[in-house]
């Protein structure tokens, strides 16, 4: 019938996926407030990439454009560099 440990767990699983939630909605806009913030340099995503493994000699990673929110990755097979289409305009 009714027992008091399942409703301490169910409160539980409760306060943590409100907290869950919380956490994910604030992420999720911190990414959004920040993606619209512009280099002082003016590079491109790819420019930063490119620039940051030539500096540190790495000459086999090719830096492509991808797509897709949250997307950017790197492919240790392809050796690939992926970086969302957005930040790749200027």
């Amino acid at each position: 019938m009714f027992n008091a440990d399942y409703m301490i767990y169910y409160a539980i699983t409760a306060v943590m996926s409100l907290i869950g939630a919380w956490v994910s909605n604030r992420l999720q806009s911190k990414f959004k407030q920040y993606s619209e913030v512009r280099l002082r340099s003016n590079m491109s995503g790819k420019d930063v990439a490119e620039k940051m493994l030539s500096f540190y000699n790495i000459r086999d990673v090719k830096v492509i454009e991808g797509q897709g929110y949250l997307s950017d990755h790197y492919n240790p097979l392809t050796k690939n560099r992926r970086i969302k289409s957005r930040g790749l305009s200027r």
